[in-house]
C-alpha cells in the first residue's frame, strides 16, 4: 500500500510523533553531550589490566629521549693547583639514550582505587642522535673524594686525618678522566670505595663502583615502590601518586616539600582547570610544582603549557623554605640540596646552567649561558585526557666543594662551590597516532552536540510543516483534500 493512501491521522500521528520525538532526543542529548562524552571517556580511561589505558601504560607509545650534556674542565692542572681561579668548563653533548619504561604490578588494591607496583627503566644508547661517543673522555670532578670530603665534616680531627692520608695515598686527585659511559651507566672501579667499603668506619657508601646512574639500568628497585591511583573511585586522581616506598611522605625535607603528591608524569586525569600540576621525581625525593604558562599547540593540537615554579629552587622564598635541610646551610637561590635523598653525597640540582639561580653560582665558573629558551623545565598536557604533548625535564647535577679541616685535597678551597657536572633533558614529544586520536576526543562533544541539534532541527521543521498543513487543510489522504488546499 503506498503512503500516499494513508489516512490523514496516520500521517499525522507520523509527522507530529517523529517531528517531535527528534525534537525532544535532540535537544536533551544535545544538551547532555558534555556529560555523556565525558562519562564515557572516564570509564575508558581508568586503569585496569587489559584496558587500552593499560596497555599504553605497560608500554609507553611515545618515543622517550635521555638526552646529557656533560660539562669538561679545560683547565683541571691549573685549578687543582690553584682554587682562588675559576674552573673552565666546556659542553659536550648532547648523549641521547633511548629511554624505555616497564613496571612491575605488585598488586591491585580495590579497596581505594590505588595499584602498586616498580618502575623497569632502561636506556640504550643513541650514536646517530648524539654528538659525540659513549667513549669520548671527560675530566670532571672526581665525586668519591668529594664525597668523602663531604661526609668529613661531621667527622671528628681524628677521622679526618685518617681519611685525608687514605686519599693521600690512594694517588686521588680533584679531577678524574673518565668515558661518558663509566660516568653514567657502566660505572668504574675506585680503589678508595674497595678501602672505605672493607674498613669498620662511620662511612656507608652503598656501591662496589661508582657513576651516576650505576645499577639503574633494568633496574625494578632502584626507583623504588609506587602506589599510584587507578582513576576507578575519581578519574581526576588518575595517575597521582598516593604513596611512595609504602609513604605518603619523605623524610628528607620539612612539610610540605616532603609531601608524596602530584603523577608520575606518564599518565594524567582530565585536567579540568588552569591550577599548577606536579610530578612526583624519585631522583630527587620530592614532588615538582609546574605553574600555567599558556596555551600550548602540538601538530594542531591544543592544550595546556606549564613551566617549572620560578621559586622551586629558591628555600629563601616562604613556599620553598621546607627544602632547607635541618643539618646543612641554607644554599643559596637556584639550588636543591638532595644530598639526604641521595646517599649523602654532596648532589644539588638546579635549573641547566644555573638559570633563574643566585648570580653567586654562575660568578665561580666560566663557560656557562644560562638560556631560558634552551634550559627551561616544560611541560604540555592535552586536558580533556589529560595526554602529555611534550615533556622537557630539564635538570643540572652539582657536586659541592667546600674547605674541610684536616682534609688536605680541599682545605685550601677559599670557599664553597657547586660544581657543575652534567645537564639533561628527559624527552618526549606525543606521537601523530596519539594526537590525531586526542583530537578526536576534543571535537565528540561538538560533534555529537551538531548531530543531535541538527536532528532537533529536523524534528522541528516536521513540527512547523505539520502545524502548516493542518492550518491551511493541505493534508491528503484518502478521506481528505489535496496535499495544497484549492479554493
Amino acid at each position: 500500500m503506498g503512503c500516499c493512501s494513508c489516512t490523514v491521522k496516520t500521517k499525522q500521528i507520523l509527522v507530529f510523533g517523529i517531528g517531535g520525538g527528534l525534537l525532544v532526543v535532540g535537544l536533551f542529548i544535545g544538551g547532555f553531550m558534555n556529560m555523556i562524552v565525558d562519562s564515557v571517556l572516564s570509564s575508558a580511561m581508568v586503569l585496569r589490566e587489559g584496558s587500552l589505558t593499560y596497555e599504553k601504560w605497560i608500554k609507553l607509545p611515545v618515543d622517550l629521549y635521555m638526552e646529557f650534556y656533560m660539562f669538561n674542565v679545560t683547565n683541571s692542572e691549573e685549578y687543582a693547583k690553584d682554587q682562588t681561579i675559576k674552573p673552565i668548563l666546556k659542553e659536550m653533548g648532547p648523549y641521547v639514550f633511548r629511554e624505555y619504561h616497564g613496571r612491575n604490578i605488585l598488586g591491585w588494591n580495590d579497596y581505594n582505587g590505588t595499584v602498586t607496583f616498580q618502575n623497569i627503566r632502561t636506556w640504550q644508547f643513541a650514536p646517530e642522535l648524539s654528538s659525540g661517543l659513549e667513549d669520548d673522555l671527560i675530566m670532571t670532578i672526581n665525586a668519591v673524594p668529594a664525597t668523602l670530603n663531604y661526609l668529613a665534616r661531621l667527622m671528628g680531627p681524628v677521622e679526618r686525618v685518617f681519611l685525608s692520608s687514605l686519599l693521600t695515598v690512594s694517588g686521588e686527585g680533584m679531577f678524574i678522566n673518565k668515558t661518558v659511559r663509566e660516568l653514567l651507566f657502566d660505572g668504574y672501579q675506585d680503589p678508595i670505595l674497595d678501602v672505605v667499603n672493607k674498613l669498620n668506619t662511620s662511612i656507608s657508601i652503598p656501591f662496589k663502583q661508582f657513576g651516576y646512574f650505576v645499577d639503574r639500568n633494568g633496574s625494578e628497585t632502584y626507583d623504588g615502590v609506587f602506589n599510584m591511583y587507578t582513576g576507578k573511585d575519581n578519574i581526576e586522581l588518575l595517575g597521582t601518586v598516593a604513596k611512595w616506598n609504602y609513604n605518603s611522605s619523605t623524610p628528607y625535607y620539612e612539610r610540605p616539600c616532603s609531601d608524596v603528591t602530584g603523577t608520575t608524569g606518564e599518565l594524567w586525569g582530565p585536567i579540568r582547570n588552569k591550577n599548577d600540576v606536579g610530578i612526583f621525581a624519585p631522583d630527587i625525593c620530592m614532588t615538582l610544582k609546574l605553574k600555567y604558562s599558556g596555551a600550548a599547540e602540538l601538530n594542531g593540537l591544543e592544550g595546556y603549557s606549564y613551566l617549572l615554579r620560578d621559586n622551586a629552587f629558591n628555600n629563601s622564598d616562604p613556599e620553598a623554605s621546607c627544602t632547607c635541610l635541618q643539618d646543612t646551610d641554607c644554599v643559596p637561590a637556584g639550588l636543591l640540596n638532595v644530598s639526604a635523598c641521595r646517599y649523602n653525597a654532596p648532589v644539588f640540582v638546579s635549573r641547566p646552567h644555573f638559570l633563574l639561580s643566585n648570580s653567586s653560582l654562575l660568578d665561580a665558573v666560566e663557560g656557562l649561558k644560562p638560556d631560558p629558551e634552551k634550559h627551561k623545565l616544560r611541560l604540555g598536557l592535552e586536558p580533556t585526557t589529560g595526554a602529555p604533548m611534550f615533556v622537557d625535564a630539564r635538570l643540572m647535577l652539582n657536586l659541592l666543594l667546600e674547605p674541610v679541616k684536616h682534609i688536605k685535597m680541599f682545605e685550601n678551597l677559599p670557599r664553597r662551590i657547586y660544581f657543575p657536572v652534567f645537564w639533561f633533558n628527559q624527552k618526549a614529544v606525543l606521537s601523530d597516532e596519539l594526537s590525531t586520536l586526542a583530537k578526536l576526543v576534543q571535537i565528540a562533544p561538538d560533534v555529537g552536540m551538531g548531530v543531535f541539534f541538527g536532528l532537533a532541527g529536523i524534528g522541528a521543521l516536521m513540527l512547523f510543516i505539520g502545524i502548516m498543513l493542518t492550518v491551511r487543510h493541505g493534508w491528503k489522504g484518502s478521506d481528505t483534500q489535496g496535499l495544497i488546499y484549492e479554493n
